[in-house]
């Protein structure tokens, strides 16, 4: 098997030929050469020439964006430590007014209790006087009611 596939590639072989280099092979290669010299005269140089024009001409243009860059940097580093201390700021102004709303509550408060506890004083004062009154209207009642009682009881034990 090996030697009929070797049989047959010997035979493609002969059967190609060889090639034959004439001036046709030369011409077209010159040819090539005078295109590819051509397209890079044409195309290839001129749009290299461009781009490097480019790149010069917004070479300024960089450098104005790195210097807005920089300064944006900077603004915002600025902000931001104005804002820090806007916060530190707010945070004291808060703690203030804090500070003095719960003193002025303490205010109000010990005033109220101040009020409460003498209105309760008045009004134990008055409880104690309606009372020590009513004990001797009561008293003065006593020796009456205990004699209509005496009597009441003797009277029902009689009959």
């Amino acid at each position: 098997m090996q030697q009929a596939f070797s049989e047959s590639v010997d035979q493609t072989f002969r059967s190609a030929g060889m090639v034959d280099l004439d001036l046709s092979y030369v011409f077209m290669l010159v040819l090539f050469i005078v295109f590819a010299v051509l397209l890079y005269k044409i195309v290839v140089q001129p749009l290299m020439e461009a781009q490097q024009q480019r790149f010069a001409g917004t070479g300024g243009a960089r450098e104005d964006a790195s210097t807005a860059e920089l300064a944006a940097a900077e603004a915002r580093l600025a902000y931001e430590t104005d804002l820090a201390k806007a916060r530190q700021d707010a945070v004291l102004v808060r703690d203030e007014l804090r500070d003095a709303a719960v003193k002025e509550s303490q205010g109000l408060l010990a005033a109220a209790k101040t009020d409460v506890e003498a209105a309760m004083t008045a009004g134990r004062g008055e409880i104690s006087n309606a009372t020590k009154q009513a004990r001797g209207e009561m008293n003065k009642h006593v020796d009456e009611l205990s004699t209509l009682l005496a009597e009441r009881l003797l009277a029902g034990k009689g009959s």
